[in-house]
């Protein structure tokens, strides 16, 4: 005696084949967009940081220098001043934006988990084959 499944055509098994695979392929493209987007959530500290290393440099070239200026010219000759100054906060800027590149590195961009999920779905197909 046949079991119902021996008695569906061939065309219904297919479809239903067809629209498995449909299901599983947006299951893992949904999976691998929240991936990335947690990805790119941690990849944003390391942005805010560099962004805070462009305000720094900037408002070390303006403001900050002028002070440094004053106190160092009662110290030095004014080229000396200057050369002391800029050294100074363009390392101070160099050290946040090294901060910040540290912090971008640290994020692997690659979604590990849905290639993951990928790899043993294909193994499962294949092992049914």
């Amino acid at each position: 005696m046949s079991t119902p499944e021996e008695r569906r055509p061939t065309s219904d098994l297919l479809r239903n084949a067809t629209d498995a695979i449909g299901d599983l392929v947006r299951q893992e493209l949904r999976q691998g967009q929240a991936e990335m987007l947690d990805k790119a959530r941690q990849t944003g500290k390391g942005a805010v940081l560099l962004g805070a290393a462009a305000v720094l440099g900037a408002a070390a070239s303006g403001t900050a220098t002028v002070l440094v200026l004053r106190i160092l010219d009662r110290l030095m000759p004014r080229p000396a001043a200057a050369a002391v100054a800029t050294v100074v906060l363009g390392a101070a800027a160099a050290g946040v934006g090294a901060w910040g590149l540290d912090e971008l590195r640290r994020v692997n961009p690659v979604p590990e988990q849905t290639l993951e999920s990928l790899r043993e779905d294909i193994a499962v197909v294949r092992d049914e084959s």
